[in-house]
């Protein structure tokens, strides 16, 4: 392994852009208390991550620009975020069109802080040498990830025929026809769920792997 766990990285950036974009896009009306607190925690909680990995990435590089660079994006990347959430606190004070603007235009700072810190992070100096995976391996990741996309390619067609639902309340003739697709879609999470579970618990998947215990039929 590396000085820095390029995925769970990659994966706080994400998440940080994510509560930021929320902030710019929800109106004042829908900033709850309930709301703000769940994106400052998110905040928060990816944040302390970032700066426990850099920090700790930064003691046992032997390289000195690498330490104080470290040093440095964290540093720039802690201030954005006191500003950002300074101003989260205010719109949950004092609600006002101003106070909501505020985050908007606070959040793109700290996106921009945590893209540079976790592209600096990320460089391939940092990461180590990749694990070598064997057929065997790559086969039970194919039916891993095949499960996986299950769930989620059927999650997703759950949630347009909710959507779908919800925007035609009143019935009319598409109604049997969207009743018919949210079955449909129920049954397929269903199955996706148990094909992820069997990828995990038996490392094959009938869509991709004959069974781990089957025996071979010449």
């Amino acid at each position: 392994p590396g000085l820095v766990d390029r995925y769970r990285v990659t994966r706080c950036r994400h998440e940080v852009e994510q509560g930021c974009a929320v902030l710019r896009a929800t109106p004042l009306a829908d900033m709850t208390p309930q709301l703000l607190l769940e994106v400052s925690q998110g905040l928060s909680r990816n944040l302390k991550f970032l700066t426990d990995a850099c920090a700790l990435a930064s003691d046992k590089s032997r390289d000195r620009f690498s330490r104080e660079q470290f040093k440095l994006g964290v540093k720039c990347m802690s201030t954005s975020a006191s500003a950002l959430l300074a101003c989260v606190r205010e719109v949950k004070v004092a609600p006002s069109e101003l106070a909501r603007s505020r985050c908007a235009l606070f959040s793109g700072p700290l996106v921009q802080a945590v893209s540079a810190l976790v592209g600096f992070a990320t460089e391939p100096q940092f990461l180590g040498r990749a694990a070598a995976v064997s057929a065997e391996g790559k086969a039970v990741q194919t039916a891993i990830l095949g499960g996986a996309m299950s769930v989620v390619s059927a999650c997703v067609l759950l949630t347009q025929c909710l959507r779908d639902l919800a925007q035609h309340p009143d019935g009319g003739a598409k109604m049997s026809d969207h009743r018919e697709r949210l079955r449909n879609s129920a049954c397929a999470v269903s199955e996706g769920c148990t094909l992820l579970s069997q990828a995990l618990r038996e490392r094959s998947s009938p869509r991709t792997l004959p069974p781990v215990n089957s025996n071979s039929v010449n």
